[in-house]
């Protein structure tokens, strides 16, 4: 694995039952890269808010593969005398078909009037999963939920999607696998969100000096067993 990305993963595939199980294992993370500001220094970090996966199995149709889930997002409201707000929601929970997910992210709302501490939850569609018409592959697509008048920061946690094929004839089965983040995000180290325009701006300055910067390109991985 990468440990200088917002998402990477790996592929563990187990036989058992007359079936072969491929497992991708995902992490998100967020990376540091860099500092803004004169005399007040804060430092930046690159994260994502989703992710789309495709994967492949040869020779064998897949017979189950994670479903497309509407999984319970927590929120944790805080607030200071009327400043800013701030939510950090959680998604964590088994998925329909297997794998599951365990993931905070960091977003920021300022509408609210009262101070002081509140939970709240509700349920949305965050995994998307189709099967291909040869039945050998399946593609995910997981997006953070936004929530009321909140927006997005990167996310931070684990994920696990499967994919299950019929061990017939107790052959060589290879799986092939291509992830890439959805989006970049731009944030320092108050959760503060830099905006579209602005995370471009330093993210083309921080590239001119030399930043060594995470890579949002498809990550490809293979498994044979």
């Amino acid at each position: 694995m990468n440990v200088y990305s917002v998402m990477d993963y790996d592929i563990a595939s187990l036989r058992a039952d007359d079936q072969v199980t491929a497992t991708l294992r995902i992490v998100f993370r967020r990376v540091p890269v860099g500092e803004r500001g004169f005399l007040a220094k804060t430092k930046l970090f690159a994260g994502c808010t989703g992710a789309s996966f495709f994967l492949n199995s040869n020779p064998s149709q897949i017979i189950n593969y994670t479903r497309g889930s509407t999984i319970p997002v927590n929120y944790t409201i805080s607030e200071d005398s009327g400043a800013t707000s701030t939510i950090e929601p959680q998604i964590k929970g088994k998925l329909e078909g297997g794998g599951a997910v365990d993931i905070k992210f960091f977003t920021l709302s300022r509408a609210l009037k009262e101070s002081g501490t509140a939970d709240f939850g509700y349920s949305e569609q965050v995994l998307a999963a189709a099967k291909e018409l040869n039945d050998r592959a399946v593609r995910w697509e997981f997006d953070l939920p936004a929530g009321p008048k909140v927006v997005r920061f990167g996310a931070v946690g684990n994920m696990e999607l499967v994919a299950s094929i019929a061990d017939v004839g107790k052959g060589v089965h290879h799986f092939a696998a291509t992830g890439q983040p959805s989006n970049r995000c731009l944030f320092d180290s108050f959760r503060e969100p830099l905006g579209r325009r602005g995370s471009l701006a330093l993210w083309m300055k921080l590239r001119a000096k030399g930043a060594n910067l995470p890579s949002f390109k498809p990550i490809e991985r293979g498994a044979r067993i």
